[in-house]
């Protein structure tokens, strides 16, 4: 008999930008973007993206490079939004989910910062909080 031991389940979540609704689509999205790219450079311009747009954003380094949380804008900002970053990722996807837990033990996963307008809004505040927990 061969003993086969089966590696151990490895449970990730994730946050999507659509909310969820029963028959209208709703015509607010979360802006996310995910960076696939460590570039400083990169982070900077992702980040006056969002600053040039006043809205607040969540962000942290991930494994190869950063996610972005932002705040609820209608969907034509979050299209106009992922269009004009669309050259930074080598694949030019579209993001509608953002994982916000480790893969693997040595992943790197650093505590998240916040850039926006003071006090920090409850959704930041919560979103800071699980991936700080997670940190």
């Amino acid at each position: 008999m061969i003993d086969i031991t089966l590696p151990r389940p490895c449970w990730v979540c994730g946050i999507t930008h659509i909310e969820p609704y029963i028959d209208k689509i709703p015509e607010t999205r979360y802006i996310f973007y995910e960076l696939d790219y460590n570039n400083e450079e990169y982070k900077n311009e992702v980040l006056r993206g969002y600053a040039d747009r006043n809205i607040a954003v969540v962000y942290q380094r991930t494994r190869r490079g950063f996610h972005f949380w932002g705040d609820l804008r209608h969907i034509s900002i979050n299209q106009e939004f992922q269009r004009s970053f669309r050259h930074l990722n080598a694949d030019g996807s579209f993001n509608t989910t953002l994982r916000v837990k480790r893969k693997t033990p040595d992943e790197v996963f650093e505590m998240p910062l916040y850039q926006g307008p003071e006090p920090r809004p409850n959704w930041a505040k919560a979103l800071m909080y699980f991936l700080s927990l997670e940190y």
